[in-house]
């Protein structure tokens, strides 16, 4: 994979080319504060920059060849990049209901961005409607309006524990793995915390301002990079509410299994998430973590039939 820096570099490169025809080698490696060997590295990548065709009248020509012998850049064909972008049905229809989405969790950019794709492809999408799983559509929208307003909220939210009433002062709407977050201030514990919408099931919009703190961002890269170990599992349905409980670094389903990645603050901790999840674990992927889990099964069962 090409390095951002060259990316960057070969965006710059196609227009000053254009405009200085026969520039030397050795005069754009200069220019762009490299050497001449990634000039002529970035030129044999934009030769195959173009037209999705790729065709040859689709891509930009450049005569490696006589470059490397007269050490100057001739480039043409680079006004295929001016070329208006078509989309197909399929590409803006996919297009739009990505920015539905978003729209849906209130991005102004993205219903900006829907209603130009809309009325440019013909009215794409129209007869799509986009509804998000994570948690009820109104307790989504009274959260959107109190992280605008920056007012606090009270609400009811679903631990492992059961139903919690808290006061939040929300910071943000954040999406994980697929899940959507609420990160705010809590005040009962006086500390940065995350929610899982879908498991809040009323919300009430208070007067009381957000008072203004730092640190949701360390706070947040704590949650990770604290963790004292990971674990990795593959659950069946019955075990999948993991990732609504927990915070997660990846989910990935497959059919109706469902692989997750949690950081986790000791094996002892992981061990016991394993003994509670019982028969939905179906692989693990930390031998460790699972032998630990079997030693604490036997020894719960020898104390049990001790009795």
């Amino acid at each position: 994979m090409k390095s951002s820096e060259q990316l960057r570099r070969m965006v710059q490169l196609i227009p000053f080319l254009v405009a200085n025809p026969g520039v030397s080698v050795d005069r754009t490696a200069e220019v762009f504060a490299t050497t001449p060997a990634r000039i002529l590295s970035d030129l044999s990548v934009i030769q195959f920059v173009g037209l999705p065709g790729g065709y040859t009248d689709d891509l930009i020509d450049i005569d490696l060849d006589y470059v490397r012998t007269s050490g100057e850049i001739y480039i043409s064909n680079a006004e295929v990049l001016a070329t208006p972008m078509t989309l197909t049905q399929d590409q803006a229809t996919s297009l739009s209901v990505a920015l539905m989405g978003l729209a849906e969790l209130g991005d102004e950019a993205a219903a900006t961005a829907l209603a130009k794709i809309t009325a440019a492809c013909g009215g794409a999408g129209e007869q799509i409607s986009v509804e998000l799983a994570s948690g009820d559509a109104e307790v989504r929208r009274t959260l959107m309006t109190a992280c605008e307003q920056r007012r606090q909220v009270r609400i009811q939210h679903l631990s492992s524990k059961g139903l919690n009433e808290v006061i939040v002062e929300p910071a943000r709407l954040r999406t994980d793995a697929g899940q959507l977050y609420l990160d705010g201030w809590s005040q009962q514990r006086q500390a940065w915390r995350s929610f899982h919408v879908g498991r809040i099931s009323e919300v009430e919009l208070l007067n009381e301002p957000v008072i203004e703190r730092e640190g949701l961002e360390e706070a947040t890269q704590a949650w990770f990079s604290q963790a004292a170990d990971h674990l990795e599992i593959t659950v069946s349905p019955q075990g999948q509410w993991i990732s609504e409980y927990y915070p997660t670094t990846e989910v990935n389903l497959a059919g109706d299994q469902h692989r997750v990645s949690l950081p986790i603050s000791s094996p002892e901790w992981g061990a016991a998430l394993l003994l509670r999840l019982g028969p939905a674990v179906l692989e693990v992927a930390q031998p460790r973590i699972a032998e630990l889990a079997a030693a604490q099964a036997a020894q719960a069962l020898t104390a049990y039939s001790a009795k």
